[in-house]
């Protein structure tokens, strides 16, 4: 696709007062098909258009250009600059992508499947699923808690640390407690993890941490890979992988009873519309 200069569309834009209706008419037919302008030659432009060749000449020298192969250059340079730009981007994405899917497929590798499936078996069970976040990782708690609640189960979310003690420190052995954090350092999260347990409430913790110390509440931990192993993980971002767990914990959760879940689904949808 040829896509017009900023710089010729903008100096049709000054001259555009100046212009006779011939001229009009031909900057009226650049600036729609650009692609005619670049590909053919002077005659066969003045042929495809209906006017003469001077009238091209005179036009292309109002706008400032020597005649009408500078106008040309000038839209297949702009071409070329374009194609440039976008094959750069598309390589910085690409690499973007690659980095993503490496981050991914690094955890599907080192992940341990029997106690994903336990998990996903305890929301399915529980008579309560707390879900806990600060920060960046308390958005992915409350985008948890948002779809489990439309599969109709019993969710508290919070991402407040005030709150997330007092709803930790009345926690139940039925419940199941759920916590996102990148680091695993966070005062409040080990501090929930410590009340849920000494209320026998099943704990989970999601993180990037392999420290021990950091576990010793947790029933179950799933340790995701550190963006800070791939080469562009200044630009990715932690939330991805949360919100992959949080999507194969859901799938599998639904597996076990899908026709309870699509029946709560469609109760939300019915309050909804």
């Amino acid at each position: 696709m040829t896509i017009l200069s900023s710089e010729l569309r903008e100096r049709i834009k000054l001259q555009r007062e100046n212009f006779t209706q011939v001229e009009q008419y031909l900057a009226e037919a650049i600036i729609a098909r650009p692609e005619v302008l670049q590909a053919q030659s002077i005659d066969q432009l003045a042929h495809e258009l209906n006017t003469s060749k001077s009238s091209i000449s005179r036009f292309a020298r109002k706008l400032g250009y020597s005649g009408f192969i500078e106008l040309k250059h000038t839209i297949s340079s702009s071409e070329k600059h374009q194609k440039n730009h976008h094959n750069n981007l598309i390589a910085q994405y690409s690499l973007l992508i690659g980095d993503y899917t490496k981050l991914l497929n690094q955890f599907i590798a080192n992940c341990n499947f029997d106690d994903i499936l336990a998990i996903a078996k305890l929301m399915h069970t529980s008579q309560r699923v707390l879900i806990f976040g600060l920060g960046n990782s308390g958005s992915v708690a409350a985008d948890f808690a948002s779809r489990l609640k439309y599969s109709g189960l019993a969710v508290a979310t919070i991402s407040e640390s005030h709150g997330i003690r007092i709803e930790a420190r009345h926690s139940r052995p039925n419940d199941l407690m759920i916590c996102f954090s990148r680091s695993g350092t966070s005062r409040c999260i080990r501090d929930a993890l410590r009340f849920g347990r000494e209320n026998g409430t099943t704990t989970v913790l999601i993180t990037t941490s392999n420290d021990y110390t950091v576990t010793t509440n947790c029933d179950y931990t799933i340790v995701l890979p550190k963006k800070e192993d791939f080469i562009a993980y200044k630009l990715l971002s932690h939330q991805i992988p949360q919100l992959f767990i949080a999507d194969v914990l859901y799938t599998e959760m639904m597996k076990l009873d899908p026709k309870k879940y699509q029946l709560a689904l469609e109760k939300t949808s019915g309050v909804l519309t």
